[in-house]
């Protein structure tokens, strides 16, 4: 059975609240367990996954050049991150995560995988969700 519109408007709206509480829910935590801005997160997150370069970074996180530049100097000066050049390419530089780094997204990692515990989702229900949000962000892609 096709969803209804009253169906997709209760869906938006909780997804819409979900972004709304997820951010100060996880700032709080990753702050209280890190001592870090929770500002640190998003520049960890994608080196973790292999985007190495500050204006993929940029890309990948939607923000400005200057704004990832600021982001790159707060990391490194954390020691949560290090920078070396580019072998291909002596003007750019690379960034890699510290062992700092690591820990501190592990945190984070951890502090979520608590929070979806305290809904009490199943596991099959916890694939659906993401199978669905996968399903949106595809078509929400092929949109940009």
């Amino acid at each position: 059975m096709k969803p209804q519109p009253e169906d997709s408007r209760r869906f938006q709206s909780a997804i819409r609240r979900y972004g709304l509480l997820i951010k100060p829910v996880m700032a709080r935590r990753f702050e209280q367990d890190t001592g870090h801005a929770f500002t640190d997160y998003p520049l960890l997150s994608v080196i973790a996954q292999g985007v190495r370069s500050p204006s993929d970074i940029s890309k990948r996180i939607q923000v400005s050049n200057s704004r990832v530049s600021h982001l790159i100097e707060r990391g490194l000066n954390q020691g949560l991150i290090s920078r070396e050049l580019d072998p291909n390419d002596s003007r750019r530089f690379l960034l890699s995560m510290t062992a700092e780094g690591e820990t501190m997204l592990a945190h984070v990692s951890k502090a979520l995988h608590e929070l979806i515990e305290q809904t009490g989702l199943s596991q099959d229900e916890l694939a659906t969700a993401t199978s669905v949000l996968e399903k949106l962000a595809a078509t929400l892609t092929e949109e940009l």
